[in-house]
């Protein structure tokens, strides 16, 4: 009887290790997850000009620094990356 009661004592303790185990598990990926949403919302310098670009077609670099603020090297950069990404495609290329 006493093998028994020390047998579930063992069982008892392991069920609470592991549970221990698991409740810390699942608290570092919700903090993972915070982490990754905050990390996906912030906002870049491609994103109002990206959403200028999808408004309207035809724009130039002139009309992106002015509704946006940015400087034409930025706007530059920004268009790049967004190539670069595949989010838009250019029309054209040079003066018109």
């Amino acid at each position: 009887m006493k093998d028994i009661k020390e047998d579930w004592k063992d069982i008892v303790n392991g069920v609470k290790e592991v549970s221990g185990k698991v409740g810390k598990a699942v608290e570092s990926l919700e903090r993972l997850e915070k982490t990754q949403a905050a990390e996906d919302k912030k906002a870049t310098k491609t994103d109002p000009v990206l959403e200028i670009i999808l408004r309207k077609e035809g724009v130039g670099v002139t009309e992106l620094s002015r509704r946006t603020g940015l400087s034409e090297k930025e706007i530059k950069k920004a268009v790049f990356n967004l190539r670069k990404e595949g989010k838009i495609k250019r029309v054209f290329v040079g003066m018109s």
